[in-house]
């Protein structure tokens, strides 16, 4: 209940005060005691300093229990600022940043006011995932090229962004954040045969991957309503 508490503070105190930030929540994991996930969203790598200097963020360190295996992953771009902002927010956890990046982020201030075109429910998924061995320039490359069609068809998918994870040489971090279930996931896969979509996921982005089911997903988090996950799930 502290952290609830603090976290809120600190969450409510960001978003009121900092433009640019366009997320910042939390849930705790429900597989593993005393540990929380968290999801922030900020337009530029800066904003990461300056939330950092918020007042509510002392009372919100002071609940925080680091450990060895405690991490927090960068998509997107970051420069020399972030690193000491982000051990200032998160002290004490191995943070890893993009490398072999690929995919997209959307500029969300180019929605206009209030940063998102849709007041639905969003749908944000990250995950830690296999590609075949050897095939890592190739799964990205394979990537890009269908993240740039969503990009261009698909105004609800706010980013799809992946990069190659620090600890393995075939496995990735992966980042899908919809804007809502219809507007976001439906679009970045259409179900319609004027769609260049399916076929260059299906028959390049895919065959990249290694692992069936969710024995290719060694890690999985769902910043989602169950009802969207049930219905991404048919």
């Amino acid at each position: 209940e502290l952290y609830k508490a603090a976290f809120t503070a600190y969450a409510e105190q960001v978003q009121s005060s900092i433009a640019g930030v366009r997320c910042i929540f939390s849930f705790l994991d429900p597989e593993k005691e005393n540990t929380a996930l968290q999801l922030a969203w900020y337009d530029s790598p800066d904003l990461v300093a300056t939330a950092a200097k918020e007042s509510k963020l002392t009372s919100l360190i002071a609940t925080y229990a680091a450990s060895a295996t405690d991490y927090a992953l960068v998509f997107g771009s970051h420069n020399e600022a972030l690193k000491p902002a982000l051990e200032a927010t998160l002290p004490g956890v191995k943070v890893e940043y993009s490398t072999m990046g690929r995919g997209f982020l959307r500029d969300m201030a180019s929605y206009g006011e209030g940063g998102t075109p849709y007041s639905k429910t969003p749908m944000i998924w990250v995950s830690k995932r296999y590609v075949k061995p050897g095939r890592q320039s190739n799964a990205a490359k394979a990537f890009q090229k269908a993240a740039d069609l969503q990009y261009s068809d698909a105004n609800g998918f706010y980013g799809s962004f992946e990069f190659s994870a620090a600890d393995h040489p075939d496995m990735a971090w992966s980042l899908r954040f919809f804007g809502d279930y219809h507007d976001g996931h439906i679009a970045h896969f259409p179900k319609v045969i004027c769609s260049w979509i399916p076929a260059r996921v299906l028959f390049t982005v895919l065959p990249e991957l290694d692992g069936a089911g969710v024995s290719g997903f060694p890690l999985a988090v769902a910043f989602s309503t169950k009802a969207d996950i049930e219905a991404a799930c048919l």
